[in-house]
């Protein structure tokens, strides 16, 4: 198939065009916001852990870090739930039966007995 057709077929079918999430603004946002609160909360600090094992260590993390990783898992749990609803209703809609002539159906049978 000549690429110009295929792109031509993609211009007039726009159930075949890309589709970007509605929110992926939001997303993006919500990422680079908890990512920056994190940043905000400086590094954590690590000390010594406190249930008796001298060798183990704890980090503290402050409220910043919190709200950030919080921000951060609410964008991406967002984004997972866009992204399988878009993959549902993309599969829904490629699920189209085609009823097949006599002709199909014995061209087909004589191509399986090969």
């Amino acid at each position: 198939m000549d690429m110009q057709k295929y792109a031509d077929g993609i211009k007039n079918n726009p159930s075949k065009k890309l589709k970007v999430f509605p929110s992926g603004k939001k997303i993006v946002a919500g990422l680079a916001l908890g990512a920056a609160t994190m940043a905000l909360g400086g590094t954590p600090n690590v000390v010594d852990a406190t249930d008796g094992r001298p060798t183990e260590k704890a980090i503290e993390l402050n409220a910043l870090h919190v709200v950030g990783l919080l921000a951060m898992g609410t964008a991406g749990a967002v984004a997972m739930v866009e992204g399988m609803e878009h993959a549902l209703s993309s599969s829904k809609e490629d699920k189209k039966t085609k009823k097949l002539s006599p002709e199909e159906i014995k061209a087909a049978m004589a191509g399986r007995n090969m």
